[in-house]
Order: structure tokens, then C-alpha cells, then sequence
């Protein structure tokens, strides 16, 4: 009788050690696919520059030494800022690498590349002096080896 309860004891251990490496091997698997995950955060990342960038303009007006010390711009963003009264161009300001308005260009007309940057767009309205102007923003923001 105690050769059969030795048996049923070892196969329990078994069990139980097969067991522990399936859920350790579960965890394993879970804690590699979450961390091999991309996201890509330069969405977010214009979002808050665009926002900053209206607080900014809204205080200042638009002027290029006032907006650098808003904002910091590096070498892998774009920003082009126009203010337009009555659909005419009243101000334009450029800052940054020109070449990723390209980009944006060859994006939207879906040119393959490996590293495009993200593009963001969007008009403000608001109000100077009682007359209506609408600020346009366009920003370029290309940091794929930081962000993606």
C-alpha cells in the first residue's frame, strides 16, 4: 500500500511542478509582450506644444523671441505659425527643420518612407482688437528613435 501512496505522491509533485511552470512561463510571456509593445507618444507631444503654443501666443502676440522662450524647440521639430485676418496672411513665423514640412507634404500624399514624421495641423480662432483672425498652426515632429 505504500508504493501506491508513494506513486500518487510523486505524480501530485508533477502536477503541481508542471503547474508552476506553465503560470511562471504565463507571466513571462505577458511581461515581454507588454514591454516589446510601441507607442507612439508624438501625437501627445503636439498636442501639449499646440496648446502651449496658443497660451503663448495669446500672452505675447506673435513673436519669435517670445515664443523660443515658451517653448523649446530641438532639431526634430517643425513649426510654422501664420495668423490670417479675413482669409489674407497677416503673420507668418517658421522655426525649426524646414525639411520636415517636407515630409509632411510626402506624407499626405502617401510617398513611402521609413521614418515619417508626425504632422499635426489646427486652427485657432480668436479675437484681436475686435476683429476676427484665425491662427493656424502646423508642426512637424519627427523623434522616432525617443518616441516611437
Amino acid at each position: 500500500m505504500q508504493k501506491k501512496a508513494q506513486l500518487s505522491e510523486s505524480l501530485i509533485w508533477l502536477y503541481r511542478f508542471i503547474m508552476i511552470i506553465i503560470i511562471i512561463g504565463l507571466l513571462l510571456f505577458g511581461i515581454i509582450r507588454h514591454n516589446s509593445l510601441e507607442y507612439d507618444v508624438r501625437p501627445l507631444e503636439a498636442s501639449l506644444l499646440a496648446n502651449k503654443l496658443v497660451a503663448c501666443i495669446e500672452k505675447n502676440t506673435l513673436n519669435e523671441s517670445k515664443i523660443k522662450e515658451c517653448i523649446t524647440l530641438d532639431q526634430e521639430i517643425f513649426l510654422e505659425i501664420s495668423i490670417n485676418k479675413e482669409n489674407k496672411s497677416e503673420k507668418n513665423l517658421s522655426l525649426g527643420r524646414q525639411e520636415l514640412k517636407t515630409y509632411c507634404e510626402m506624407k499626405e500624399k502617401q510617398i513611402k518612407m521609413k521614418h515619417f514624421p508626425h504632422c499635426f495641423n489646427d486652427n485657432y480662432l480668436f479675437f484681436e482688437n475686435e476683429t476676427e483672425k484665425i491662427l493656424s498652426l502646423h508642426l512637424a515632429i519627427l523623434k522616432t528613435e525617443k518616441n516611437v
